[in-house]
Parts: C-alpha cells; sequence; structure tokens
C-alpha cells in the first residue's frame, strides 16, 4: 500500500494535468460550435427521413443498442433512418460495430459533411454533447435522452455543458419518466425547455430467456454465484460496489461459506481484489453466466440499467440500491434492496434470502411479472406515435 501511495503522489500531479487538458480541448470543441440561443426547430409536416446523431458506435454500448433498437422499430415503419457521428468519418467501423449491438439491423452511417447538405423531417441527438452538432442540421430537433446525463460529470465545464444541452428548447423523447423528473427538477428556468415526452423503459426478453429457479436449494448451498455488472463510470459505483462484494466474501468465509464473484462490464485488464473479470462479454455469455448465477448486483444510481431488467427476465434475483433510481421504475418489493453500502448488510441480506427460499421466489416473481409485458416493439410504437403527435402540432400550429 505505501507502494501504491507514493506512486500515486509522485505521478498523480501529471494525470490530473493531462486529464485538464484533455477536458480543455474536449470544451474548446464544443465551444467553437455551440449555439445556445433557444432553438427555432424547423416544422415536421412526415416522417419519412430521419437521422440519428450519434457519438462514435462502439461496442458493447448499452445506450447506443437501445437508440438501434428504435431506428429498427423506425425502419420496420417504413422511414428511411440514417445515422452519422460528427466527430469520425469512419462509418465502416461503426456499421460494423452496430451490427456486432444489434445483429438484426443494419445500420446506415453517413459521414458529417454529407449529412450536412441534407433534409431531414426529424433530427435525433442522443447525448448530451450531440445536441450542440444536431443543430446545424436541417430538421425537427428531439433529443432522445436515456439518462440524466449531468449526474456523469463532477460539477463544472462537462457538467454545465451536459445540464445546458437540456434548456435550449428542443423536444425530448425520455426512456422513462425518471429523465423528465430529474430534468425539471435540476433546470432552474422550466420555461427554456422543450416538448417532453416519455416511451416505457423496456428490455428484449427473447436475448435473455427465463429459467425457473428450484429456490429451497439455496438453503444448503455453501458456494453462492453471484454475477455484478460493474463499469468504470461514476453512476456505477465502482469502488463502493467492488469493495463491498470483497469484504463480503471474506465475511462469508468466517461463516463456512464461499461467494464466487463473476464480475462483467469491465474492461478485461483489470484484476479485482477477488473474483473473476469477464471483461464485456457478449449477449450468449452473459445469458449463460446469468443461468450458473443465484444472484445478480447491479447500481442503478442514475436512470435504470437494461442489466437488472435483463436479469429479472432470466429469473435471477436482483440486488440492488435504495438510493438509485431501481424503485423508481420497479417497486421496493421486488428485488434485494440495500439501504447503505455497509458489505455486512449484504452478507446478512443474502443469507436471510437464502434461508427464507419462499420470499426470495415471492419478490422474484413479483418482479418478473413488472417486466413481461415490455417490449422494444412497444417502445419503438409509442416512439413512433410521440414523432406523429409532434407532426400534427406542428400542422396546426
Amino acid at each position: 500500500m505505501k507502494i501504491i501511495t507514493r506512486i500515486r503522489n509522485k505521478f498523480l500531479p501529471a494525470c490530473r494535468y493531462i486529464q485538464h487538458l484533455a477536458t480543455d480541448d474536449y470544451v474548446d470543441n464544443i465551444l467553437s460550435i455551440a449555439d445556445f440561443s433557444r432553438i427555432s426547430s424547423e416544422s415536421a409536416s412526415k416522417i419519412e427521413n430521419v437521422i440519428f446523431v450519434t457519438p462514435f458506435m462502439t461496442l458493447h454500448s448499452g445506450g447506443l443498442t437501445s437508440t438501434l433498437r428504435i431506428a429498427k422499430r423506425l425502419s420496420d415503419a417504413g422511414v428511411n433512418v440514417e445515422m452519422t457521428c460528427p466527430t469520425s468519418v469512419d462509418c465502416e467501423t461503426m456499421m460494423r460495430n452496430a451490427k456486432a449491438n444489434l445483429e438484426s439491423y443494419d445500420a446506415k452511417y453517413i459521414i458529417w459533411n454529407e449529412v450536412m447538405q441534407h433534409q431531414y423531417d426529424f433530427v435525433i441527438a442522443v447525448e448530451d454533447i450531440m445536441i450542440y452538432y444536431a443543430r446545424k442540421l436541417k430538421g425537427h430537433l428531439i433529443y432522445f435522452v436515456q439518462d440524466y446525463e449531468p449526474y456523469f460529470h463532477p460539477v463544472g465545464d462537462r457538467y454545465f455543458l451536459s445540464k445546458k444541452a437540456y434548456e435550449l428548447g428542443e423536444d425530448i423523447i425520455s426512456l422513462g419518466n425518471w429523465n423528465i423528473e430529474e430534468i425539471k427538477k435540476n433546470c432552474k428556468n422550466n420555461a427554456n425547455l422543450g416538448r417532453m415526452y416519455s416511451v416505457e423503459f423496456p428490455f428484449e426478453s427473447r436475448e435473455y430467456p427465463y429459467r425457473k429457479r428450484n429456490f429451497d436449494e439455496y438453503k444448503n448451498k455453501k458456494e453462492i454465484n453471484i454475477a455484478v455488472y460493474i463499469k468504470r463510470e461514476p453512476k456505477r459505483l465502482p469502488g463502493i460496489v467492488m469493495s463491498m462484494i470483497t469484504h463480503a466474501s471474506k465475511e462469508f468465509e468466517k461463516r463456512g461459506k464461499h461467494l464466487n464473484i463473476y464480475y462483467f462490464g469491465l474492461h478485461k485488464v483489470e484484476k479485482p481484489a477477488l473474483g473473476t473479470n469477464l471483461g464485456r462479454i457478449s449477449k450468449k455469455e452473459i445469458q449463460e453466466l446469468y443461468t450458473k448465477c443465484d444472484f445478480g448486483m447491479v447500481a442503478s444510481m442514475t436512470n435504470i440499467s437494461l442489466v437488472p431488467y435483463e436479469m429479472i427476465g432470466s429469473g435471477l434475483p436482483v440486488i440492488e440500491f435504495k438510493d438509485g433510481s431501481y424503485t423508481s421504475f420497479l417497486g421496493e418489493d421486488t428485488a434485494v434492496l440495500l439501504d447503505t453500502f455497509d458489505f455486512e448488510e449484504l452478507v446478512n441480506k443474502i443469507e436471510f434470502y437464502t434461508n427464507n427460499p419462499l420470499q426470495l421466489m415471492e419478490i422474484t416473481n413479483r418482479a418478473r411479472q413488472k417486466v413481461s409485458n415490455l417490449s422494444w416493439d412497444d417502445t419503438g410504437n409509442q416512439f413512433y406515435r410521440i414523432l406523429e403527435t409532434i407532426v400534427k402540432k406542428e400542422i396546426k400550429s
């Protein structure tokens, strides 16, 4: 530990300086193109041509995969859907990554300079910073909000640029109502907000088939398998979760049990203190992980993650935090909810539910009932109907 401290003290100032330079460069790039005047969005008279403005399409991105799912449903409805990234011309790689993220859809990426010459019915930005670029395009501007993104940053340059992106007057379509509540709560001048709509937060049940578990067997388990979704993002509480799990594992050993920890979502190079880091794994590998595990743990501290939905759909009991957004979506009686960040609470609650299989079955069944009628088909249809509503309002006005 002393060696780590010395290394940190020696290199931390340099690392922070590099980080500050990167932030300065990032902010300067945005301010060089940003327009902060309230949007006077072009009227939409039809839904024939739609462009999604995205960051670089990376592999295993939940938010970008959700965008692809919406784009697919619009395409299925007969809409011509294109995609663009204003910060990259590598359309080939982005289309290849999009195919890996959603095999059933062939995304069409167009380079930014070409897109600038076209007219669209709707321009849909899918990230806070993309709003500033999307304003440059011709078409009715929509911000597809999948999280309250200012929370991703400490209060500072990027926080306020992110927050300001909601306050420019564009129409907002939110994945669930939680984002809208946060926007209204945190934006000082609600008069600057555009019209706000929401679609249901769904998951793709066909990709995560249900497996019935015999919870009576949990009573006699000397080894407990837990799937822990973690990413190096503050909203996933990586330090807290890994510390809790590590200490919980040691406490279980004292009680004569062994906790098999399977992390997924981290970069493969990471070496947790205890447990196995599976890295960023495929949907098939995630299915197999859920099948062999007894519990799944997620920290949905901002807008809820798709992961607890997928765990629930697979029949896996979920461990979540009350301080996050989970209860806003799925209530307080559908998961093993933690009140604190105390590892002993985690150990005690796992022990309680393994010793009370009927109660564990009841919360798992309630969770499954909550998500049983959700689907991306329905959410995609809701998204399309909102675009129809906007067109009708524009025609009337």
